[in-house]
Parts: C-alpha cells; sequence; structure tokens
C-alpha cells in the first residue's frame, strides 16, 4: 500500500478506500462515558470509522489505525446490536443499513492481537516516512546552504 508520508492515518484512510473499492468515513464523536473509544460500523457500501474526538491528536491516530486494521485484515463481529450500535453513533444512518458494528468487545482475541500488531505496523510506518521526508527536507535545507543545486524530491 502506498503511504503519505504526513503521519496522517486519514490519507491511509484514502488510499485504503481506493484499493478496497469501499468509502471510508471517519467520523469524530463525543463518546459516551465508559464506552470504547472507538467503533467500526459497516453498511453494504461504506465503513464508518466513528472515533473519540475529545482526545490527543495521537491517540485518535492510534485509534483510527486500530480500526483500518480491521478492515485490512477483513475481520468480522457478531451481528448482535450492530443495527442499533450504528444508529446510536451515527443517528443519520438509517439501522437497516448496518450490517456489522464492531468495538473491541466484538472481537476474539486473536483478531484484537492481530489489529493491534497491524496499526503498530502501520503506525511506524508512517513515522519512518515522516522522519525520511524530514531528513530529506533538512538535507536539502544544508546543501542549498553551501550552495549545492541538488533537486528536491
Amino acid at each position: 500500500m502506498r503511504l503519505v508520508a504526513d503521519g496522517d492515518m486519514r490519507n491511509v484512510c484514502v488510499e485504503l478506500a481506493a484499493r478496497r473499492g469501499r468509502e471510508i468515513v471517519l467520523s469524530p464523536l463525543t463518546m459516551p462515558t465508559n464506552a470504547i473509544h472507538a467503533v467500526l460500523v459497516r453498511t453494504a457500501d461504506i465503513d464508518y470509522i466513528v472515533y473519540e474526538r475529545d482526545t490527543t491528536w495521537l491517540h485518535q491516530q492510534l485509534l483510527i489505525a486500530h480500526e483500518l486494521s480491521h478492515l485490512i485484515c477483513e475481520h468480522r463481529g457478531a451481528l448482535d446490536g450492530a443495527a442499533d450500535t450504528g444508529a446510536a453513533l451515527l443517528p443519520d444512518l438509517d439501522p437497516e443499513q448496518v450490517v456489522d458494528a464492531l468495538g473491541r468487545g466484538d472481537y476474539g482475541p486473536e483478531q484484537e492481537l492481530e489489529a493491534e500488531t497491524m496499526a503498530t505496523l502501520l503506525l511506524e510506518r508512517q513515522r519512518l516516512l515522516s522522519d525520511r521526508q524530514a531528513r530529506s527536507c533538512r538535507t536539502h535545507a544544508m546543501g542549498q546552504a553551501l550552495g549545492f543545486e541538488a533537486p528536491h524530491r
């Protein structure tokens, strides 16, 4: 998967949606107290990642990466209560359209471990790309300061 070197998981969503041919909609929301921090809600055509709005940017990146990892790994959860969960979190969504709604408790331990591992790899890959881009910019700036005319990539 081609990743944009900016460390932002929203760009990974765009790339993954294009690869899968399914729209991914990110929905920041103030989650109910004592609730999970993110949920994946699937309809026939669109995947929604609902995640905690009232947290740090870094925590949001982790939440998005985790839910994206469930999509990448093609995990499925229990269908019981999916429509209710989808309707509660996305009131404009027709409950009849919800085919799956997955929170942390809806996956088995193996799926959670796989999603956590994949999320870590996604975030690490983004960090490495960002670091490489930053080094490239610093190297370019140093070269310009020394009078070199090397092209910037």
